[in-house]
């Protein structure tokens, strides 16, 4: 693809208004700190999946938004999840999230028994 050639140390992609409404993801960028997609026509569909899954991943604005279909028209591809639901391959990633939210949410539990237990000690020590 047009992408291939891309190598890993590219810092900066300028790809706005260039009328794109597809693009794949670029998982082999890994050192990106710009990426500028905005003002392209995104067509918010299954086949965009991978790149708003790749796009979920980076930290950083990216300016992609959807302009098709009518329903997702302004959001921004990064955060189009509720567009993206319905595609096959989205609860396989969903149900990879579940254990790791129920985890934190344990050590959140055990942390807050643990700031308990020490104003019991500092209470115990002062009296």
């Amino acid at each position: 693809g047009a992408f291939s050639g891309l190598g890993p140390g590219l810092q900066s992609l300028h790809l706005q208004k260039n009328q794109l409404r597809a693009l794949p993801a670029l998982p082999s960028l890994s050192q990106l700190e710009l990426i500028d997609l905005s003002s392209n026509p995104f067509h918010c569909d299954c086949q965009l999946l991978p790149l708003h899954r790749w796009l979920t991943g980076l930290n950083l604005r990216v300016g992609a938004t959807c302009a098709t279909p009518p329903s997702a028209r302004g959001q921004r591809v990064k955060a189009a999840a509720a567009v993206f639901e319905a595609c096959p391959g989205w609860s396989a990633r969903k149900a990879k999230r579940t254990p790791a939210s129920r985890s934190s949410t344990r050590k959140t539990s055990i942390k807050g028994r643990q700031r308990g237990a020490d104003k019991v000690g500092h209470g115990a020590g002062g009296v």
